[in-house]
């Protein structure tokens, strides 16, 4: 399912696998392992095909964050 993860408890963070048809690594997101559901996602625009999301997301229980290849931290609060 991903390319990277980061996992805490029952969620784990995900970033997009590129390898995959269905999601790419332009796609970063939470995935809950007891519902079996992808709770939240974002997705860069595509500007161009060398724009991804990159390394391990990192969270706690108030913050998500997660670098793109352009070396720019996405960093998301947690409701």
């Amino acid at each position: 399912m991903v390319n990277g993860s980061y996992y805490g408890g029952d969620i784990i963070y995900f970033v997009g696998n590129n390898k995959s048809k269905s999601i790419s690594n332009n796609i970063t997101g939470i995935f809950n392992t007891k519902t079996l559901e992808i709770e939240w996602t974002y997705e860069l625009e595509i500007e161009d095909k060398f724009h991804f999301f990159i390394d391990v997301p990192q969270a706690n229980d108030k913050y998500f964050g997660v670098k793109d290849s352009e070396n720019t931290l996405y960093l998301f609060e947690r409701e």
